[in-house]
């Protein structure tokens, strides 16, 4: 079967990092996102083809993949212009006969897909949803569905912070459902499954209880590299061991490759640095993802935060829960 990623977001909650660097091409555990996203689809046997729908920064998304080989047959579709989420989706589709797998490029979880696959001809839904429970609705909307698993309602994001089913943004669709987008430029949430649903289209949630990460903020992007370096997520991330004198380190860490780190700088849980990265003397750099090239000066402190590919953090600066570019 083939798979759509949508790869073609600005990711702007992410920004100054996204300014420059496409989203699905950040960095989790120094490998893009679309490598730990692709590497887990050549795991699943269903699937043998992928189509990366790119947009905003796409040339630099492939850039990003090409030293990397997959299992997979691999194609892409530039948009000319923005499309969102469903304009996007049938651009990507229209090549492609039967149903299809559709999944946002920012999502890592492993879900089966082929358990997800059985469930939808089963139903014989026109589309199924995977549907996950987090304990806050309010960042995503939520989904209300019937004790068939029949989708009944979508409820956009809203100020109600409790816990719930929301949309997981992996979908698998039937090429008749396409004939209901609107031409152009258009929302699968807000527009195209609203649209599906008053059409008596069949749509379906699939429950998925593993594990699910949307990486749209700066704190989800730190959550799920404290997830990974504690081994509960299906990404590869090997923790790291410093030995060098002079040097404080709390367990678990990620130090990339030609770092240097100054005397009596101290690392904290969950520090990830990416390859190059300088540290000062004195520096501190606890629950924070410094990228590839940036440097921390001499007794500056680093605390929740994401430092930017070739930034610069000042000697003695305190840099607590941003980004900086």
């Amino acid at each position: 079967m083939k798979a759509i990623i949508l790869a073609g977001g600005e990711g702007k909650r992410l920004r100054p990092l996204t300014s420059t660097i496409p989203k699905v091409s950040l960095p989790i555990c120094n490998k893009p996102i679309i490598y730990h996203l692709l590497s887990s689809l050549a795991k699943q046997k269903i699937i043998d083809s992928v189509v990366l729908s790119l947009g905003y920064l796409g040339e630099k998304v492939l850039n990003s993949l090409s030293k990397y080989q997959f299992n997979l047959s691999l194609n892409y579709f530039f948009e000319r212009e923005p499309l969102d989420t469903g304009g996007a989706t049938k651009f990507a589709a229209s090549q492609i006969d039967g149903d299809f797998f559709l999944i946002n490029g920012d999502i890592i979880c492993d879900v089966d897909y082929s358990d997800m696959y059985t469930f939808h001809k089963r139903k014989k839904a026109d589309v199924t949803i995977l549907t996950v429970k987090v304990e806050d609705i309010a960042p995503f909307g939520s989904i209300q569905f019937d004790g068939f698993f029949r989708v009944r309602e979508f409820r956009e994001k809203v100020e109600e912070h409790r816990s719930g089913f929301v949309n997981g943004a992996i979908y698998l669709m039937n090429r008749k459902s396409l004939s209901y987008f609107p031409p152009g430029k258009c929302s699968l949430e807000k527009e195209v499954f609203p649209l599906l649903l008053s059409k008596g289209a069949k749509i379906y949630s699939f429950l998925y209880f593993g594990y699910w990460m949307d990486v749209g903020d700066r704190n989800r992007y730190i959550q799920i590299h404290k997830d990974a370096l504690e081994g509960i997520t299906p990404l590869e991330c090997p923790t790291s061991i410093c030995k060098k004198e002079g040097i404080e380190v709390i367990q678990p860490i990620l130090i990339g490759e030609n770092c240097s780190l100054g005397k009596g700088a101290r690392l904290g849980a969950y520090a990830v640095l990416g390859d190059g990265v300088e540290i000062g003397e004195g520096a501190v750099v606890e629950e924070s993802i410094v990228l590839s090239g940036a440097r921390i000066g001499k007794r500056s402190k680093v605390i929740r935060s994401i430092v930017g590919e070739k930034a610069f953090v000042a000697d003695g600066a305190i840099v607590e829960e941003t980004i900086v570019g």
